[in-house]
């Protein structure tokens, strides 16, 4: 799962990104045999470089439907899944600066709400 926060030109204000451990052979579909350590990758990316990278825990079950969502404050984004906070992610940017949501990497969207 990959979600941006995107600001102007290439700036990213928060970065999701559903990862496994470095030593995993395919970081998109992460099967148990390649890899043990699931976590989520927080960042931003901003004048041509990513910040430094916070790592959070892995909160998806495999073969689990589950809700996800996002709740923004002006300098912080809250993950909220199946109504638990997750964790919460302080931005290096003010959020007022989000111009567009990207969101990628095998996610079904019902509902965006901005």
């Amino acid at each position: 799962m990959v979600l941006n926060l995107r600001g102007d030109g290439d700036n990213i204000i928060y970065g999701l990104r559903a990862r496994c451990h470095d030593f995993c052979s395919n970081t998109d579909t992460c099967p148990a045999t390649d890899c043990e350590s699931r976590f989520l990758s927080l960042s931003y990316y901003q004048n041509g470089a990513w910040g430094s990278d916070t790592s959070k825990e892995y909160p998806f079950i495999k073969d689990e439907v589950f809700e996800t969502y996002f709740l923004i404050g002006p300098s912080s984004v809250e993950m909220y899944v199946n109504q638990q906070l997750a964790n919460s992610y302080t931005t290096q940017r003010p959020t007022q600066n989000v111009r567009r949501v990207q969101i990628g990497a095998y996610v079904q969207v019902f509902e965006l709400s901005i």
